[in-house]
């Protein structure tokens, strides 16, 4: 999708509680071909790609070359690659790369900035209702290498947002902004600013081939500010932090101000018809998950009104010169889906300077051993003697036959092996953020651990939709088991609604694991038809 705007104006265009609680730790997958690959997926050979140099047809399009192309982003949520597991999917910073490329060899002068919010969360989105929570070890970890793939984009700032500060903004300083000065990290209005050395309120650039000076600003909100629960960081108002900043831009002398403000585009308009307000143009989050929302104008400061979230989308904003005193620029914006047209052709994945940082960052989640560190919790509240555990498919077969056949014959069963199979980057089946997804209870006591300690519970098996199995096989008489274990049996009474009802129960519980960013061709109906059993 391609969408351009000219100055704001668009231009073209049991217990059922029981079972939800494992099926959502395991993020099982769908039988018909759907197996899961996460965040760190790489497009698969079946992408449509194009030459490198080539943009989609109607991109830019009437845009002459302009003095700057200035790229903007935001709220990539640790998303390196494309968001979600089945096709078509967008995002992720290999075709964010491939795009700059693109503008690039257009003769075009590029610069990048990023809004804030590229940490994860604690939970990442796609497990987001899972008892399982990234380590801070991982995230830092995963921080680190998004920032290193982002100079290597070519990024001059990036702002702080709520997930930079859930990790504390120490941690964040010391992972990268006290050793690396690109991209800059800015907040302008951090209180204690001088206890953060590396973070600064601005950065002043002069992106290469353009004639123009770019000062780029890092402000964040009184919503967001009041998330952190640090007590090392304090903010101050934008009209505490904003007056000395300009006093000091005044001696750079910027061509081009902009305002990376992790808030909200209402916060940001308000912002824009302030006093305060000496920007052209201003970066704000998305208004909660609607998706980007294109720009406002508020006098000569263009307000772009969020970048959608995940990575899944960045903006362009054309910068021309006008000569005039009353209006120096003429701004332009296009919103950019990082859709499969831009990923890397086949047969260049090796030397793709992105691809390669993936590569290393997986090769270091299998060196620091996440997968052995995550913590275990007994599968239902109370005394843990008395919970359920894990005993694996096999010991399904011998009184269900028939289902455990087909489950054998569904992707399901070698879900696992779809991870150790990956390319681009490989070795996925270490990393805790893909395994949840492919085996059985990773979370909890009893469940999986590793291919060596319990084989018997690698892939999705028929504990992922149906619970932990041991009181069940040792007492398979007892009725209350049984109800635990499948609360979807349709009673012999069932009236037509009483049935529809049920089903769209069952396709709930699903889409738990296949919601929208996920499986976005999700189908209940048909997807049950397959495994139906």
């Amino acid at each position: 999708m391609v969408k351009d705007y000219q100055t704001g104006q668009a231009a073209n265009g049991v217990n059922s509680s029981r079972l939800m609680a494992v099926a959502v730790a395991v993020c099982a997958v769908i039988a018909m071909g759907f197996l899961a690959l996460h965040v760190l997926r790489q497009p698969s050979g079946h992408e449509e790609s194009e030459p490198k140099d080539v943009l989609p047809p109607g991109m830019f399009r009437d845009w002459p070359k302009p003095d700057l192309a200035l790229v903007v982003s935001g709220e990539m949520q640790g998303y390196l690659q494309p968001c979600g597991c089945s096709e078509p999917q967008v995002g992720g910073l290999v075709r964010r790369y491939n795009l700059i490329q693109m503008l690039k060899k257009r003769g075009w002068p590029v610069a990048a900035v990023d809004v804030g919010d590229v940490a994860q969360p604690a939970s990442p989105p796609q497990t987001r209702n899972s008892p399982l929570r990234l380590s801070t070890e991982q995230r830092l970890l995963k921080y680190r290498y998004s920032m290193d793939m982002l100079r290597e984009i070519g990024y001059t700032g990036v702002g702080i947002g709520q997930y930079e500060l859930a990790m504390q903004l120490g941690k964040i300083n010391g992972e990268w902004s006290l050793n690396e000065k690109t991209p800059r990290t800015v907040a302008a209005n951090l209180k204690n600013l001088d206890e953060f050395p590396g973070i600064e309120a601005f950065e002043v650039a002069k992106p290469p081939g353009s004639p123009l000076k770019l000062a780029v600003v890092g402000l964040v909100s009184k919503q967001v500010a009041e998330i952190s629960r640090d007590p090392a960081v304090a903010f101050n108002s934008a009209g505490e932090a904003l007056p000395p900043v300009f006093e000091k831009l005044a001696k750079a002398k910027p061509d081009l101000s902009i305002l990376l403000f992790n808030g909200s585009p209402r916060d940001a308009e308000q912002l824009a018809e302030s006093k305060y307000n000496q920007f052209d143009v201003i970066l704000s989050l998305t208004e909660g998950d609607l998706g980007p929302a294109a720009t406002g104008q508020v006098g000569k400061t263009m307000i772009v009104r969020g970048l959608g979230q995940r990575g899944k989308e960045v903006g362009v904003v054309g910068v021309y010169r006008t000569g005039k005193p009353d209006k120096p620029y003429e701004l332009r914006y296009q919103l950019v889906d990082l859709e499969p047209r831009f990923a890397t052709p086949e047969g260049e994945a090796d030397n793709h300077p992105i691809m390669k940082m993936m590569e290393r960052y997986a090769a270091e989640v299998e060196e620091k051993d996440f997968l052995h560190k995550v913590p275990k919790m007994p599968f239902v509240a109370g005394n843990p003697a008395d919970a359920a555990k894990f005993v694996g498919s096999a010991a399904c077969k011998k009184c269900h036959e028939p289902a455990y056949d087909v489950w054998l014959k569904s992707n399901h069963a070698h879900a696992l092996d779809s991870l150790v199979k990956a390319k681009h980057p490989s070795k996925r089946q270490f990393d805790v953020e893909c395994v949840v997804c492919h085996v059985t209870g990773l979370a909890f006591n009893s469940g999986y651990v590793d291919d060596a300690k319990t084989p018997h519970l690698n892939n999705v098996g028929c504990e992922s939709c149906h619970g932990p199995g041991s009181k069940h096989v040792a007492d398979h008489k007892n009725v209350a088991f049984q109800l635990e274990m499948n609360p979807w049996h349709a009673p012999a009474d069932e009236t037509e609604p009483a049935k529809k009802a049920r089903q769209r129960r069952i396709s709930d519980f699903c889409m738990k694991c296949h919601d929208a960013d996920n499986d976005v061709n999700y189908d209940g109906e048909k997807r049950w038809k397959a495994i139906e059993h």
